[in-house]
């Protein structure tokens, strides 16, 4: 079952990906840091576009990076050599990352302002005010808008990435399934509905882990415990309490966080690096058929046609 195969498969890129992870953090963070420059002067121009922008670049290309970081040594793993440099793979991870945020962006203005019907707030005093807010109004209003909205939100967000990763990962090895140079997105679209539930099962992985954290932090913060850590109210409290005084629950809330991030996209780079091999596969046994030459079959059938009435 595919499923399972991604499963076991994400264990084998997990721990290659965090050998690699330092390398890529840096990278993110010099997007962010080209993000944040542009959004200055975009901020000059217009801040909203200097929103959407700071969006685009920094949140969109950033999550590109891991994820295709993660497919590059899924593939390496699988023994697919890269066509590119690591430097090639950020320049393709600006661009996938910036098609992803627009995409998002679109759909979002799109659900907000249906949803902004409900709320009394419209899609720009939701943009430059409290994020919370709107989501605030949403379920003061109607619970039910309120999980709508949410589902529907992360629903898009993960239709998008599986849309995106047959083309990402194309991209992270520079090279298609036909064996080709990557063309950007080359197989988009791709298997989309077992990408879409993959991904759905990392976030899924990722919330389970993140809410498991907290209370291995709390068993290991001495006077901290995992209900003062979970409660927003004392949430500054409990962070200075265990990040002054106890070392054992710093490392473990950073290498738990750490390992969990790695591990969601290596289980979206696993499902999709299975099914590019599925497809060199495909790609493999259409090129083994035999070659029609029709004009051959063409010229054969009339000479064949011709003799006939010669007799």
């Amino acid at each position: 079952m595919i499923f399972a195969k991604t499963f076991f498969f994400s264990l084998n890129v997990l721990w290659r990906f965090l050998l690699v992870f330092p390398i890529v953090v840096l990278a993110s963070l010099a997007i962010n840091l080209i993000g944040g420059i542009v959004s200055i002067i975009l901020v000059i121009i217009s801040p909203p576009l200097a929103i959407i922008g700071m969006m685009a670049i920094c949140l969109g290309s950033t999550s590109a990076i891991f994820v295709m970081a993660a497919a590059r040594v899924a593939l390496q793993a699988k023994g697919i050599p890269e066509k590119n440099t690591f430097g090639a793979v950020l320049m393709n991870a600006y661009g996938y990352g910036m098609i992803q945020s627009v995409i998002l962006l679109f759909l979002f203005v799109i659900v907000d302002f249906s949803f902004g019907l409900i709320s009394s707030l419209s899609l720009w005093e939701y943009l430059l005010s409290d994020e919370d807010v709107l989501l605030e109004e949403l379920y003061a209003e109607s619970q039910f808008a309120f999980i709508a909205y949410m589902i529907v939100v992360f629903g898009l967000m993960g239709l998008v990435r599986a849309l995106l990763l047959p083309s990402m990962t194309a991209a992270a090895v520079g090279r298609d399934p036909d064996r080709g140079p990557h063309t950007p997105l080359n197989g988009l679209g791709k298997n989309v509905f077992p990408l879409f539930i993959i991904v759905g099962l990392s976030a899924a992985a990722f919330v389970g882990g993140a809410m498991a954290i907290p209370h291995l932090v709390g068993i290991f913060g001495g006077g901290t415990t995992s209900a003062d850590f979970i409660d927003d109210v004392n949430v500054d409290l409990a962070l200075q309490d265990w990040m002054t005084g106890v070392n054992g629950a710093t490392v473990l809330f950073l290498l738990g966080g750490t390992i969990l991030y790695a591990w969601m996209q290596s289980i979206q780079a696993a499902g999709a690096a299975i099914f590019y091999l599925r497809r060199c596969e495909d790609e493999e046994a259409q090129a083994a058929l035999p070659v029609v030459d029709h004009q051959a079959v063409s010229d054969g059938a009339a000479a064949l046609w011709r003799s006939r009435l010669e007799r």
